[in-house]
């Protein structure tokens, strides 16, 4: 029962994860700005300084990309072969940008239209050669869920009219980019799509779905004190060589799907350092409900000492006693008990445990009374 819902909050997490990953992001905050724009703050926090802006322009069309100063992870994918960025041939704008995109219309029009390229050129290194607006941070343009928008973001101390300064500069930039991509979505190549985003997006909310469902089932199961596994160690090994290797699937089918791309290392180290712990987490927690509910063995009675007794305060009030023999190796485990049997027992006080001995081999116990 437990596996079925735990599979059933999965496909949901997984299905609104890659709905809404392609929809316009909810901004807070957001107001008009000069031109035709809208200009949000970036902030940590609500009541936080402002760090940055967002000018934002829409667009009619389905492109996702985006452009930026190329960081050391990419130049090292480049290195190794895994990413491959699309050249335009203009060895100033090559050299000065990173395109994360695969779409042929895009890489087209920047290509053959000098006017597209020198917009990019001056939002994301400054029409004055990088001074300037450029001191908030390094910038970015984005496209995506029908928006098209420059980010700067890095200095905190941002004021509302060096905001409307940077909407004023980069509003006829956005624009005139606007009307390439419309130009480039209505020609020759206006059937292509870039397969990438698609691919990339069912990755990532896999992975995403695989982090929000382990959480989910491990806050469950912590939450509930008993039945408690003797050797949670055991456990826990188990469910790492079994996260290794669906990792290192995810990985492959990774590498399959996506090919050589500008944007295919930045997809695999979602898949390692978010995939990767919670192919692990959901793997303990499934062997954790299989341990239990498939076990068929006999179970025996394990006679213990309580070292000692407390109760945390919080929202709600939890008990737990301290035992100094615990488990296979003997050693020292705090577990957390009922109310009633916390109030049933003082230190020194001798527990039984009804242990089982687990359908994976990891034993489990299943109640602890007071010894008579």
């Amino acid at each position: 029962m437990w596996f079925c819902l735990g599979f059933a909050i999965f496909l949901g997490i997984f299905a609104g994860l890659r709905y809404f990953s392609g929809r316009a992001v909810w901004r807070p905050d957001v107001r008009d700005g000069p031109h035709g724009t809208h200009i949000q703050p970036i902030r940590q926090g609500r009541r936080r300084p402002v760090l940055g802006v967002r000018v934002i322009v829409p667009i009619a069309d389905d492109f996702a990309f985006e452009f930026s100063t190329e960081g050391s992870t990419d130049r090292i994918a480049k290195a190794l072969g895994i990413a491959e960025e699309w050249q335009t041939g203009d060895r100033e704008f090559d050299d000065a940008v990173y395109i994360s995109s695969d779409d042929a219309r895009l890489c087209m029009l920047l290509r053959q239209d000098a006017r597209s390229r020198r917009a990019v050129l001056d939002l994301t290194h400054g029409a004055d050669g990088g001074q300037g607006l450029v001191k908030w941070g390094n910038p970015g343009v984005y496209c995506r869920g029908g928006e098209l928008w420059l980010q700067y973001a890095g200095q905190p101390g941002m004021s509302d009219a060096e905001a409307w300064q940077i909407a004023e500069f980069a509003a006829p930039r956005l624009f005139a980019l606007v009307e390439g991509l419309t130009r480039a979505a209505n020609g020759p190549l206006r059937d292509s799509r870039d397969v990438f985003v698609p691919r990339a997006r069912t990755f990532l909310a896999v992975c995403g779905a695989l982090f929000f469902g382990s959480v989910l089932n491990l806050v469950a199961i912590s939450a509930v004190p008993l039945p408690l596994l003797s050797d949670r160690g055991a456990m826990w090994q188990h469910a790492c060589h079994f996260g290794l290797v669906a990792t290192l699937a995810l990985l492959g089918a990774a590498v399959w799907q996506l090919g050589r791309s500008a944007r295919t290392h930045r997809v695999l180290l979602w898949v390692l350092f978010i995939g990767g712990p919670s192919t692990v987490g959901t793997a303990y927690s499934l062997f954790y409900e299989a341990n239990i509910a498939f076990d068929h063995g006999a179970e025996r009675q394990i006679e213990r000492r309580v070292a000692s007794l407390h109760e945390r305060r919080g929202r709600g009030r939890s008990f737990y006693m301290h035992v100094d023999d615990w488990g296979p190796t003997g050693g020292e485990r705090t577990v957390q008990i009922p109310r009633d049997l916390y109030g049933a027992l003082s230190p020194g006080a001798r527990i039984t445990l009804i242990e089982h001995p687990g359908a994976l081999g990891v034993p489990w116990v299943g109640a602890i009374e007071r010894a008579p």
